[in-house]
């Protein structure tokens, strides 16, 4: 499943309900991944369970070594922290979008812990070099100890294409693309077309309803769920 797969689907029922609006792919998109971090919310607060296919690897994150003199988020004017900026990332409860922190080995494990706590443990000295740290999230901004030159994350995205992936033939980093997989199980990404669908095209449920069900072989992911209803808020 790829966002191009899913804009086609969209596309091509906006097309059989005649609607001669111009849309934007990069429009759909944005809000295909805002409905998406919605619906993920709502079934981490049912399940309490992260599905894997939500997931992204962010890898070799580079990082700054920064002081009180760099940064005013850090207090202590003789501490030396490393910092990192992420990608907005899906604000489910609990911070659970958040999964993993290591080093760029993925041997060192950094473990979350509140701002105070982070500093007492520096004051402490309450780390093993090469086997785990701390570090504390403040924004989109994350702080960790002890320092290192890079890192690597696993997360929910709110935005897939804020995500560079290895590519699978040449196994270099690059931009996460239109035809990768998308980040999401079919049932959900089901239900999120039907919210785009319904909700920012406006369109009537049973109209929708009505053209999957004599669409089958013209569309790519919305035939396997032809008999769905429409999600309940």
């Amino acid at each position: 499943m790829t966002a191009a797969e899913i804009v086609f689907d969209i596309l091509e029922i906006k097309n059989a309900i005649n609607d001669d609006r111009e849309i934007d792919e990069v429009w759909l998109i944005h809000k295909f991944n805002a409905h998406r971090s919605l619906q993920i919310i709502e079934e981490f607060k049912q399940s309490n369970e992260i599905r894997s296919m939500w997931l992204m690897r962010l890898y070799k994150q580079e990082v700054k070594k920064v002081t009180s003199a760099d940064d005013p988020s850090i207090i202590s004017t003789s501490i030396e922290l490393g910092k990192v900026h992420l990608p907005n990332i899906v604000a489910i409860p609990n911070d659970a979008g958040f999964v993993r922190l290591t080093g760029s080995s993925g041997i060192l494990t950094f473990d979350p812990v509140s701002y105070d706590t982070l500093m007492l443990k520096i004051m402490f000295k309450e780390e093993k070099m090469g086997e785990f740290g701390y570090y504390t999230q403040i924004g989109n901004d994350v702080f960790l100890w002890p320092y290192v030159r890079e890192v690597q994350a696993i997360i929910i995205p709110e935005d897939p294409f804020d995500i560079q992936i290895i590519d699978p033939i040449t196994k270099v980093l690059r931009d996460f693309g239109i035809t990768d997989d998308y980040p999401l199980d079919i049932d959900m990404c089901q239900k999120v077309i039907w919210e785009v669908l319904t909700k920012d095209l406006a369109y009537n449920d049973q109209q929708v309803r009505d053209i999957v069900n004599d669409s089958q072989n013209q569309l790519k992911l919305m035939r396997n769920g032809s008999n769905q209803e429409p999600p309940v808020n």
